[in-house]
């Protein structure tokens, strides 16, 4: 947890975790459709008065990475709907199955608990009901990437090279333990950069050794932030702040990160809490629309393909629709449609005021 790079990647998943919309769906026919919830008022505004939904999930998403799991306490209504949800530290909550008898129960908070009163979230479980956390998974490559950056802060802690002061004439021992104090005290550390050596008596100063050369370690830790991304599923574009990320990495963040984080809540909640037929959906549109010029394109394609009508396409942005005439209409560029000649029948290529316009032109 020392490594800047691991504090990154948490920051980043916790919060695009705690930030991305959650709906409750259930079955409609041959799809679902949004249905209101007192789940999806937990997600939304806590699960509890003493916790925000934001937090709530901000823990689970910290919980699953660094420990492989998180465990909340249900508390229900007579009627058996869910009335609050407790979030159990890691560490104070255990559980014990029992192979021949096939029986699990929980332990915390002093009491035992049935499956059915617990959220229990597990991350890349290999083992049953154990889950796995990355930095268990790869804890190998993370020490190595924490020991490069112990002798890096040793390497700029000392910041100078060993340093030999030679002189001709012969020095008493006491001297030379005078002189060494002397230099540990005033030029031991990056602290004394700024302190100016004076000699005195035809002395002279060298070096017998050189420091790790500073592009050298640039270039070591610069690999230990790609290698603690690709631990956490992560691209090194997010992460690293030389790079931007591109609309692959963003595809391959949500769907190799945060989507068997997702998988994992989302069906947990829906075994312990929801009826037959409903589901836990997370929206996570905005994590990949791209900026407001991509948005606006992307948009413009739909409306021109004639796959939405443009006040569909101004909902995709939030705005609300408007009322001027044909704004409701789907239509079909002359671009996605066959263009047949006034003087055949047979069809045409379109022609060349048809292609290529586009809204900087108009």
């Amino acid at each position: 947890l020392g490594i800047p790079a691991v504090g990154r990647c948490l920051d980043l998943i916790a919060g695009d975790l705690a930030r991305v919309p959650v709906e409750i769906q259930a079955r409609d026919g041959d799809g679902y459709i949004e249905i209101d919830s007192a789940i999806a008022d937990v997600f939304r505004d806590g699960p509890s008065g003493l916790l925000s939904g934001n937090a709530w999930r901000q823990k689970i998403a910290r919980d699953l990475l660094i420990q492989g799991a998180h465990l909340d306490v249900i508390a229900r209504t007579p009627d058996g709907s869910v009335a609050e949800i407790t979030p159990a530290e890691f560490g104070t909550w255990g559980y014990f199955w029992d192979p021949e008898r096939q029986t699990l129960t929980y332990q915390a908070f002093g009491q035992t608990f049935l499956p059915q009163d617990v959220l229990h979230f597990r991350r890349s479980e290999r083992i049953l009901f154990q889950g796995e956390g990355v930095l268990s998974q790869y804890s190998t490559a993370l020490k190595m990437i924490a020991a490069q950056y112990e002798a890096g802060r040793r390497v700029f802690e000392t910041a100078l090279p060993k340093i030999k002061l030679e002189t001709d004439e012969p020095l008493p021992p006491d001297a030379v333990e005078r002189l060494q104090q002397a230099w540990r005290s005033s030029h031991s550390d990056a602290s004394t950069w700024s302190t100016p050596i004076v000699v005195s008596g035809g002395m002279k100063v060298g070096e017998i050794s050189q420091r790790l050369d500073q592009s050298q370690w640039a270039d070591a830790q610069e690999f230990g932030v790609a290698d603690v991304a690709r631990c956490f599923n992560v691209p090194p574009s997010l992460v690293d702040s030389n790079n931007s990320p591109t609309a692959e990495d963003m595809s391959a963040y949500l769907e190799g990160c945060l989507r068997p984080l997702m998988s994992a809540i989302a069906d947990e909640v829906k075994l312990k809490t929801l009826s037959p037929g409903e589901r836990v959906q997370f929206r996570t549109e905005q994590l990949t629309r791209g900026t407001a010029a991509q948005q606006a394109a992307s948009i413009r394609q739909l409306i021109d393909a004639g796959m939405v009508s443009p006040n569909e396409g101004r909902a995709m942005i939030g705005l609300p629709a408007s009322d001027q005439d044909g704004m409701d209409d789907v239509f079909i560029s002359k671009n996605y449609a066959t263009v047949t000649n006034e003087t055949e029948s047979t069809p045409s290529a379109p022609t060349a005021d048809d292609v290529g316009a586009d809204a900087d032109d108009v």
